[in-house]
């Protein structure tokens, strides 16, 4: 495969990625501004602030460099076992002092709600994996 397809397969994959969830937020903003005050509209607003800075931080910027060297790399296999164990290992470690901290981070953050919703659905989903 030439190294100009390879480019353009890499950049529809990575641009697939990063454009979905910018166009879930873009159709979502109608809806959230004609059910939403003004004050809980900006609650919201935060709330996605919070996930797309977590987002980046759990990550790592492990998707950049997992197209980076899977294909470059001869064995790609332990490039995909690398990047999802040290994902794995991340997250794991980022759900339990989230929950450890649950109201240390509620209290800070002014998640009561929200954070109890959270806590439940992590309960739930935990007990159904």
């Amino acid at each position: 495969m030439s190294i100009l397809k390879k480019f353009f397969k890499d950049t529809v994959i990575y641009g697939i990625a990063s454009i979905t969830p910018r166009l879930v937020s873009f159709v979502l903003v109608p809806i959230h501004t004609s059910s939403l005050n003004t004050a809980l509209y900006s609650i919201n607003t935060n709330y996605y602030v919070y996930a797309v800075f977590l987002n980046a931080l759990l990550t790592m910027g492990m998707e950049t460099a997992f197209f980076r060297f899977f294909s470059s790399e001869k064995e790609p296999k332990n490039v995909l076992s690398t990047s999802f164990l040290l994902l794995c290992f991340s997250s794991v470690l980022f759900l339990g002092l989230g929950l450890i901290f649950e109201q240390k981070l509620s209290d800070f953050l002014d998640l009561a709600i929200l954070l109890s919703f959270v806590y439940w659905y992590l309960r739930y989903f935990l007990i159904l994996w």
